[in-house]
This record gives structure tokens, C-alpha cells and sequence, in this order.
């Protein structure tokens, strides 16, 4: 396994792909959180590993959460063991095109292709001596951050913004709601009351709310300056779902129908005011299609949070850093920070609201042994 030397790399030529490593690990919160459906304690997230015979290695995640992608550890890990690993042990991990077309004739178990994806890139940007966010594009390597606030009693939601505020700056902050519509719009007020004009607030209500609600709920929001409501209720792409993307008073922003150019597309052409992208769920590629959608409907994409530990989080804040169409608003990559363990050494710091990142190759940091011995479950 790769040392992560600090030095940069030069180009490394004739590499080849030796095997996939899969380790499977489960990291608890810090404390229980309440999403739309269920209350969680942890999650469960496969790492992989892409191992090349010159010792330059590169690592991603994925979340396992059967209730969210409806897909297990195990179905995630056999498919890379099953499907990919024969397709790519052998090969060249600098053969960007071809080794992605092969990937694309195969259909994917989840996130699995772009978890592969993701370390691929990893392994190139590493093999070229030059961090991911530059290798991707370079636009920036410090990346506006956003805090996340979960369902909770209110006192508790205040108490915790202003503590995530005094501590790192926080700038944004996205607020999980879709409960009670009555209690959801009282809570934005009091944040509101409490944090200032200045700070930028959008909420995510992942579909708990039916359509009429959705849109008393927006009336409320706008009175308030929430800047986008994700996920108001469930969208489809019929004419209920059209007269609340244009008639709502706040942005609707679309995340979790949005998972490829294609659909991007329908729902921009529906009405959606912007785009939340998953880019651990889509791969890099993907999500720079979407992006360039978006940009053509003049509509602003955030890169949204998948519940990601520090490794997941960095490979996320990477691609933000390197997309200037991104620059307009926050990454919301640092539930890490709820999480009870770091997979990395270096996990990300945020200050002053923003996370500076490695000028290291690569992601600029890898699991330690120690870590992936604590958390491992398979």
C-alpha cells in the first residue's frame, strides 16, 4: 500500500493496473441523526483501492446505504471483484478513454463505477506529481464550505449552528427539515434571528413533504431568505411537479432524481432552479456533463453532501476546487465532521468557513492501516 510521499511525482510510464482492494468499514456519529426516513446511529462505506505494480495508488468511496441507492457493501464489492477487476488488471490506469468506455459498456451496482472512477483519477493525478483538484482543472485549491444542521429540537439547531460557526467560520449553512411545515418555517425564522442576514441558508426537506405543503412551506422560507429548497417533495417530471419548480418563491434546487446529463436535462427543461450534485455517486465525468448542462440553462449546481467520511469528503471537495462554474456557492462535503473517527491522516480542516487543500498528488492523503483496522467490517 502507497506511502503518500509528499515529493511530486514525475509521469510514470508503462504502469499497470496489479488489482482492485476493497475494504468495507462502518464509522458511527458522533451522535444519532434523524433524516427524512429513519434514524441512524452510522454508515457503511466501501473503500477501493486501485493498486498499480509502480506503487502509485489511488483510493475513493462509497456509501453502502441500502435505504438511500438500495444497493448492500457486499453487492458493491462483488461487483468490483466480479466485474471490474478482470476488466482492468493488466491495464495502463493513464488510458483515461479507453479504460472508461470499457466501464460504461458494463452496468453498474450502485456507485460502483464511479467508485472506481474516482480512484483512477486518483492514480493519474498522483502518476502526474500534481493534486486532483489541479489535475481536473485547477480553478482553485480553497473551497467555501457549508455546515450541515439535522432535524432536531429547535434549541439544539441553534445551539449547534452557533457552535459550528465560533469554531470554523461557517458562512452557509444547509438545514435539514421536512417534518412539519409550521415547525420547519418557526425554525428558519429563529436561525434567521440568530445567525444574521449575512449568512446564506438553504433547506433540504429530501421529499418529506407533499406538494401543497411544499409550496405553503416555500411562502414561509422566502420570508425568511432561505436561497434554495432541495428536494421539496417528491418531483417527477409531471405538471404537478412543473407548477411547483415555477412557482415556487425560493429556488427549487433538484438532487436526488439528478444522476446524469440526461436527467439534469429534464428536469432544467421542467423548471429547476439548480442542480445538486452527488459526485461520488456520479463520477467525476458525469457530473462535469451536468454542469456543463446547467451552464447552457444559466442554472448553478452545489456539490451536495452523501454523508461521506474526510476521504470521501476530499475526493468531493477536489472536483469543486478545480470547476470554476461551482464557484458561486458552498460544498456541502463535511459530514466527516459528524462522524465519531477520520479515515486519513490528514483529514480536512475547515477554516474561516473554507478547506484549503493538499498541494500533495493525488488526493494528498490515503486510509491509514490504524483506521482501516478500526472501522473494518469486512
Amino acid at each position: 500500500m502507497d506511502s503518500r510521499s509528499d515529493a511530486h511525482r514525475p509521469l510514470v510510464k508503462d504502469m499497470k493496473i496489479t488489482r482492485l482492494e476493497t475494504h468495507v468499514v462502518h464509522i458511527p456519529y458522533k451522535a444519532p441523526i434523524t433524516w427524512a426516513s429513519r434514524v441512524s446511529e452510522g454508515d457503511t462505506f466501501v473503500l477501493l483501492c486501485v493498486v498499480t505494480d509502480e506503487g502509485v495508488d489511488g483510493w475513493a468511496e462509497a456509501l453502502a446505504n441500502p435505504q438511500w441507492s438500495g444497493v448492500v457493501a457486499d453487492d458493491v464489492v462483488r461487483h468490483v471483484s466480479d466485474v471490474y477487476e478482470p476488466l482492468l488488471v493488466g491495464t495502463d490506469p493513464l488510458q483515461t478513454e479507453r479504460l472508461l468506455g470499457d466501464l460504461a459498456r458494463v452496468p453498474a451496482r450502485g456507485s460502483s463505477r464511479s467508485l472506481v472512477e474516482l480512484a483512477l483519477c486518483d492514480v493519474q493525478a498522483r502518476s502526474a506529481g500534481v493534486p486532483c483538484w489541479k489535475y481536473l482543472g485547477g480553478w482553485t485549491d480553497r473551497v467555501p464550505v457549508a455546515w450541515l444542521l439535522n432535524r432536531g429540537p429547535v434549541e439544539g439547531m441553534l445551539e449547534e449552528a452557533e457552535a459550528a460557526i465560533e469554531g470554523h467560520g461557517f458562512r452557509a449553512i444547509k438545514v435539514k427539515v421536512g417534518t412539519n411545515t409550521r415547525e420547519d418555517v418557526a425554525a428558519l425564522g429563529l436561525l434567521r434571528d440568530a445567525l444574521g442576514d449575512d449568512m446564506l441558508l438553504w433547506v433540504d426537506a429530501n421529499s418529506g413533504y407533499g406538494p401543497d405543503d411544499a409550496m405553503w412551506a416555500a411562502r414561509g422560507f422566502a420570508e425568511v431568505g432561505v436561497r434554495f429548497f432541495e428536494d421539496p417533495c417528491p418531483l417527477d417530471l409531471g405538471e404537478q411537479s412543473r407548477r411547483l419548480l415555477e412557482e415556487s418563491p425560493v429556488p427549487v434546487m433538484v438532487d436526488r432524481q439528478v444522476n446524469s446529463a440526461k436527467s439534469a436535462l429534464d428536469y432544467l427543461r421542467h423548471g429547476a432552479s439548480a442542480l445538486n450534485l452527488k459526485v461520488g455517486g456520479m463520477g467525476y465525468r458525469e457530473a462535469r456533463r451536468v454542469i456543463n448542462v446547467a451552464d447552457a440553462f444559466d442554472v448553478p449546481c452545489v456539490v451536495g453532501v452523501s454523508s461521506e467520511t474526510d476521504l470521501g469528503s476530499l475526493a468531493a471537495l477536489h472536483f469543486r476546487a478545480a470547476v470554476p462554474e461551482l464557484d458561486a456557492f458552498p460544498a456541502e462535503n463535511i459530514f466527516f465532521m459528524k462522524l465519531t473517527g477520520m479515515l486519513l491522516q490528514e483529514p480536512p480542516q475547515v477554516r474561516d468557513g473554507f478547506v484549503q487543500l493538499p498541494d500533495k498528488p493525488g488526493l494528498g492523503a490515503a486510509p491509514s492501516e490504524a483506521a482501516l483496522e478500526r472501522f473494518r467490517v469486512a
